[in-house]
């Protein structure tokens, strides 16, 4: 069985993939080695129903962030996100029925800031 705080990280991440946007960021993400914020927020808008703004995209960046999905490296005052590792690629994989992606991808989503 898994501890207490493996079940509450599960739930929590859980929770978080239950937002289209978020949802929407971690596919482009699951797409492309980085993006910046502005790209994913035209990527986010013209995937969903209505605009999406920056401000939005962020917020929902740093749910993802935290709960350690993706991560960012900062380039002046441009944040570039990626998937953290191979198992944020796959948990993406498996929610979409894609085949599991390695190689380039999954060698950037590993290279540290």
């Amino acid at each position: 069985m898994p501890t207490a705080t493996q079940v509450e990280r599960a739930a929590e991440r859980l929770k978080l993939l239950g937002d289209p946007t978020r949802l929407r960021l971690l596919t482009a993400l699951a797409r492309a080695d980085e993006l910046c914020v502005c790209d994913l927020t035209l990527i986010v808008s013209a995937g969903g129903a209505s605009a999406v703004t920056e401000s939005a995209v962020s917020h929902a960046l740093r749910g993802l962030r935290l709960s350690g999905l993706v991560t960012f490296r900062k380039v002046q005052k441009i944040a570039y996100y990626r998937l953290a590792d191979a198992d944020a690629r796959k948990l993406v994989a498996d929610l979409f029925g894609w085949p599991n992606q390695s190689g380039s991808q999954a060698t950037a989503a590993g290279r540290t800031a």
